[in-house]
């Protein structure tokens, strides 16, 4: 198949997790909506997860996709410096670039590659609201979860878990495990590699529950409107990521690659 001089060139990169595999989505439901499965709470800090930074830890804000496939914030970019050895193109974006500071990665990255992720964006920005909504609900005034934060231990890291500190945070936040979760996230004091468990103290688990499965809902259903391929329409399955040649140069799009 030829390709012709404006098509637009396919990065070798994935776009994030939530692009890629929207949580919780079984094989069977790739091409319906979304179902009323309940979350569990073991789920419910991979969700969050989800739309972290890896390096500032809050949710992603105006987040960029690098080459590697890997997100981060705008803000969060390594700063950038004339790269060496450049024949082609050696344009001048192309001449910038920077180390990824993903150490699974450790490529040198040209800034031109670098865009805005419009999808993940978006999804964000639905996630947002959904939870925003979810914290305006007349039933969380009522629910209160106690939050234990176990960060990640530098002596287990390495290896050395005999030497690692126990100590956990515990928090009391508003609202059911996923609204809580997020609200830590939030507030700076989640980091993206901690882990979390919970506990009620208010309402019977049943109705706390009933309220988290509502908030997750809105958060599944919002989200899965940007999970669609802009060519077949399907849901996403292994997207490829291409820069925009109409009038959005520094933007990015994520398609299906044809096989």
């Amino acid at each position: 198949m030829f390709m012709s001089s404006e098509t637009p060139e396919a990065f070798e990169s994935r776009p994030s997790d939530l692009t890629s595999h929207p949580a919780h989505e079984a094989d069977g439901e790739k091409s319906h909506g979304t179902t009323s499965k309940p979350i569990l709470a073991d789920q419910v800090r991979a969700v969050i997860r989800l739309i972290q930074c890896r390096k500032c830890s809050y949710p992603l804000n105006d987040p960029v996709t690098l080459p590697c496939g890997r997100s981060l914030c705008r803000e969060c970019l390594p700063e950038s410096r004339t790269r060496e050895h450049i024949s082609y193109p050696a344009t001048p974006a192309r001449l910038q670039g920077f180390d990824c500071p993903f150490p699974e990665c450790g490529k040198q990255h040209a800034l031109s590659d670098t865009s805005a992720d419009v999808v993940l964006s978006k999804a964000i920005e639905h996630f947002r609201n959904a939870i925003l909504q979810g914290q305006s609900l007349e039933a969380l005034d009522s629910i209160l979860t106690n939050v234990s934060i176990q960060d990640e231990d530098e002596w287990a890291v390495a290896g050395l878990s005999s030497m690692a500190e126990r100590n956990h945070k515990s928090t009391l936040v508003r609202g059911g495990k996923l609204v809580a979760t997020y609200t830590l996230a939030e507030q700076g004091e989640l980091k993206y590699a901690a882990e979390v468990s919970f506990a009620e103290v208010s309402l019977t688990g049943d109705e706390a529950a009933l309220v988290d499965e509502a908030v997750f809902m809105q958060v599944k259903e919002s989200v899965r409107t940007e999970m669609d391929c802009q060519v077949c329409y399907a849901l996403f399955y292994d997207p490829l990521t291409t820069e925009s040649l109409v009038n959005q140069p520094s933007t990015a799009s994520t398609i299906m690659p044809i096989q």
